[in-house]
């Protein structure tokens, strides 16, 4: 007899089998085990789809123009068409809704509570409901539990009603992804560009562009099966304004400079040092609302009913928003009542409603002191968001519809005022 062992975590030997008879009997793969993930969300795997690689269509134009012998100014357009994105918005195991009997309706107050009852229940029993007692693994028998056992609280008509029942929700992400995902990028770049010279260096940019999508993040939130095309808006991240700005300017005085460039004390105390900033101004970033009317069918948020994109933002009281006196949306009464009876039609963002713009400015004033031939000293002083601008955010549950905070931009979403003092010693 030949036995096989294997070494374990001490160091010593663990005996496994004995090959007297042969290698044991193992089944050859696939080995499938049809109850394995029910009762929560296993990822579906899409085959060749979820090995699909995104798909990118880049155009771009280009001009520049020389300006003087250190200057250069140049316009771009650029455009990215993507598709086969990788996504998490197909909600699969969604409740068909559109094929239930009026008493399973969610669109009206009996169908909802019946939609939510448990299985079994009076309200599911008097819906016409009567769902199968055992929850299988796919085509086995022998991987049969009781639905109620298997759901405990949960086992709901709606779980009931799902296409796999035996399942809660079906991740699409941890597959691969559902690969359905869109995007349309549109840009124009007006930039300039300054080597140095006379002691200036710039870089300044202005960007207007657009971004559309229904795949911000491939955690993207399911959407309707029914209604997919909801979900493609402006991205989270379009600004459609950006101006750029980063500049170094070394005082022309001291040794090799257009003034005092004999030296002298005076130019030991004025010389070497430098002035520079990196400034960004930004449109704020899109926003929308939410509803607290949801729909027991599963996997996905419902949209607000809106009757128009215009007219969001709320009035201000004095010469600038004050987040203490003023609300950043118009009050609740101005959006429409929401309705039980119908999805909302709102897409995710809205373009023309967007938080607070991006605004910094951040200098630098440093000084070199030439100690040797080859030991310099830096010493600089930074200040990050010098002007101390606030970026106001909305509290939670500002963007709800029926929630105490609605309107409330009273959060602090950058950073305040920050200086600090940099040494750098080079040999």
């Amino acid at each position: 007899a030949v036995r096989l062992t294997v070494g374990n975590s001490s160091g010593g030997l663990n005996p496994v089998w004995y090959l007297k008879d042969g290698a044991p009997a193992w089944p050859p793969p696939p080995t499938l085990d049809p109850a394995v993930g029910i009762g929560t969300n296993p990822p579906y795997y899409g085959g060749d789809q979820a090995n699909r690689p995104d798909s990118e269509l880049n155009y771009s134009f280009n001009i520049q123009r020389q300006i003087t012998a250190s200057s250069v100014f140049e316009i771009d357009y650029l455009a990215t068409l993507a598709s086969d994105i990788t996504s998490n918005f197909l909600a699969i195991n969604q409740v068909p809704y559109r094929s239930l009997p009026p008493s399973l309706s969610p669109f009206t107050a009996a169908g909802r509570t019946a939609l939510g009852s448990q299985v079994g229940s009076a309200a599911a029993i008097a819906a016409g409901f009567t769902a199968p007692p055992w929850t299988c693994g796919a085509g086995s028998s022998s991987s049969c539990v009781p639905f109620n056992t298997l759901f405990g609280t949960s086992a709901s008509v709606a779980q009931a009603l799902r296409p796999f029942p035996q399942y809660t929700t079906i991740n699409t992400l941890d597959g691969g992804g559902d690969r359905i995902g869109h995007s349309t990028y549109h840009s124009m770049l007006l930039k300039f560009d300054k080597r140095l010279s006379s002691g200036l260096t710039v870089q300044a940019s202005y960007k207007f562009s657009k971004l559309l999508t229904d795949s911000d993040s491939t955690n993207a939130a399911a959407g309707d099966m029914y209604n997919l095309r909801l979900l493609k808006s402006i991205a989270a991240f379009d600004q459609t304004h950006q101006v750029k700005l980063a500049w170094v300017y070394e005082l022309p005085f001291g040794r090799r400079k257009q003034f005092l460039s004999q030296g002298g004390l005076v130019a030991a105390i004025v010389g070497g040092w430098r002035v520079s900033a990196i400034q960004t101004y930004a449109s704020g970033l899109p926003s929308n609302l939410s509803s607290t009317v949801s729909f027991p069918i599963g996997d996905f948020s419902n949209r607000p009913t809106i009757t128009t994109y215009d007219g969001w933002r709320g009035p201000v009281s004095g010469d600038k928003f004050d987040p203490f006196k003023d609300s950043w949306l118009q009050p609740q009464s101005f959006f429409p009542t929401q309705p039980i009876s119908a999805f909302g039609n709102s897409t995710r963002f809205n373009p023309k409603f967007r938080n607070a713009p991006t605004i910094s400015e951040s200098p630098s004033v440093s000084r070199i002191f030439s100690m040797k031939e080859r030991l310099r000293l830096e010493l600089r002083v930074e200040a990050f968001n010098v002007l101390n601008r606030v970026y106001f955010a909305p509290l939670g549950g500002a963007t709800t519809l029926g929630n105490a905070n609605w309107g409330l931009w009273r959060a602090q979403a950058n950073g305040a005022r920050t200086m600090q003092l940099v040494g750098t010693l080079t040999w």
